[in-house]
Order: structure tokens, then sequence, then C-alpha cells
């Protein structure tokens, strides 16, 4: 096995710049990139920064590459941008497939101040702001893909289907060329909402309200319809899982987005925990990486 070794080069502006470097013979690891680490986004007033910051992987000889950003799950309440052993190798992993990653963090609803919609508010601000700069880095704004897991799929699936959020921002959605939601139960918060008390408690402390109309506004799946620019779709579950879970909401999403003409591929994947559907992206040859593959293969050639 190779080891990755970092070597602190500089402060920068935005951030700490790092260089991994690993055997030649690895093909699972790039020789060189660069890690911008904590840059803000967005300043929200009387919030840590942390919360509205972003890391970005890249190589030194990039230009104009496409863009992957990842959204972390945790149930809107926890999670990080930095969690090294689940983020760095998809970072390595996309990095090597042409792709500068970044991975995002927004504001969490264990802090009362924060419901919905102010953690998709975040995402789509960090959208903005990677249009604008990320060329800086290597990348091309207007070629951007998102991944996330569990509710960071959720967030990533309502700002690609609900276009307010990004419209806000100035932002056009034909931006986004794609998204991979892995393992969610949140397209639908109305059906989630009474799938079970530990999804109910989740739901009620990210949404100040949940009355139906609400909780349809806040569901990616309600904000399917002819006629616009919804990203193709990966749709990955943990085949495992219970019916009123992620298999059946995400069976009922693909079949939405099939009926109004849009791109989606869906696949559950046996022997995975819910964990696993994150942290094993990027594995050589695990269904999750080779799914992810054929995607990329068929959108971005």
């Amino acid at each position: 096995m190779s080891k990755i070794i970092l070597v602190f080069l500089v402060l920068a502006i935005g951030g700490f710049v790092w260089l991994g470097q690993s055997d030649k013979n690895s093909d699972l690891v790039p020789n060189e990139y660069d890690i911008y680490k904590d840059i803000l986004y967005e300043y929200r007033e009387g919030f840590d920064d942390n919360l509205t910051s972003l890391d970005i992987y890249t190589s030194p000889d990039f230009t104009d590459k496409p863009v992957m950003v990842m959204l972390h799950g945790g149930g809107w309440q926890r999670g990080d941008k930095s969690n090294s052993g689940v983020v760095r190798p998809k970072a390595e992993y996309f990095i090597n497939k042409g792709f500068v990653f970044i991975s995002v963090n927004y504001r969490l609803t264990k802090d009362s101040r924060v419901n919905h919609p102010d953690n998709v508010e975040d995402v789509a601000a960090a959208i903005s702001w990677v249009y604008s700069n990320i060329s800086q880095y290597g990348g091309k704004g207007s070629q951007l893909y998102l991944i996330g897991h569990s509710a960071g799929a959720h967030l990533a699936s309502l700002v690609s289907t609900d276009h307010r959020y990004l419209q806000n921002e100035g932002i056009d959605p034909n931006i986004i060329k794609g998204v991979i939601a892995l393992d969610t139960g949140l397209f639908d918060l109305v059906s989630a909402y009474t799938g079970g008390p530990a999804t109910r408690n989740l739901i009620e402390l990210a949404f100040t309200k949940t009355d139906a109309a609400s909780l349809q506004d806040g569901s990616p799946i309600a904000h399917i319809e002819l006629g616009k620019s919804i990203p193709p779709f990966l749709i990955l579950f943990a085949a495992e899982r219970g019916e009123k879970g992620s298999p059946g909401q995400s069976q009922t999403f693909y079949e939405k987005l099939i009926a109004n003409g849009y791109s989606a591929n869906i696949k559950g994947v046996l022997s995975k925990a819910h964990s696993d559907m994150n942290k094993d992206v990027g594995k050589p040859n695990d269904p999750l990486t080779v799914e992810i593959e054929l995607f990329l293969t068929k959108i971005h050639p």
C-alpha cells in the first residue's frame, strides 16, 4: 500500500495549502495535489465561519476541469467537510478522474437558530462561490457536479430541483451537470415524516413547520415537473434498508424523474450499511465506484 506524505507548504489566502505525494506505481493516489482549507464562501453573522466554508482538492496541473462538490450527511445536525477518513479517498479518486473536488460545510440544525431553508441556502451560496472562483484552482465553474450522502443527498437534490435557491444567488441552474445521491430516505419529507419516530424527530429539528405544505416545499420530489433544467441523477441506495427508507424513496424519486422526461439511473447495493454507502465511494472495483464511473462516463465522456 502506498503511503501519502502530506507536506506543509504555505499559508495562503483562504486556507492552508498542502502537497500530497505517493509512490509512482499507485493507480489510486495522484502523484501530487493541493488542498486549500477553510475557504469562507459566505459570511453569516453570529455563526462560526467554519460552518460556511469549503475545502478544495485539486492538481497543480489542472485547467478548466469539471468540479465535483460534496455535501456531507449527518441528519442536518452534524458532520464536517474535513472528515478525512471519508473525504480524502473521494478527493483522490475524483482528482484521478480529472475533477477538482470540493467538500462543503453548511449550518447545522443542532443550533436552534438554524432551520430549513438555512442549510440549502448555504449550499446555494457555496455553489455561487465555486462558480465565480474555481477557475483560480483549475476548475470550470459552468461544469459542476454534486455528490451528497444522506441529508447531504437531500440538499444536493433539493438545490438541483428547486431552482429558487440558485436563482436567488444569480446562478443559472444549468451549471449543475449531474447529481449523485447516496442513500437518502429524504426525497419526500411528507412521507418520511410518517415513517417512524426517529425520522420524525430528525425532521422536526430541521423544520420550523412540519405541516404537509411546509414539508412538501422542502422535498426534492415536489419540485420535479416538466420543462425545468434538472440534471441527470444517479441514485444509489442500501438495498437491505427498510422499504419506507431509502429503497422506497429512491424508487419513487427515480420514477418521477423518468416520468417527466429527465435522465436518471438507480441502483440498490447489497451488503452495505448506510455509512458504507458513503465511505466506500472511490474504492477500486467497489459497486458504488463502478456505478459512479459508468454514470460519469455517460454524462461527461
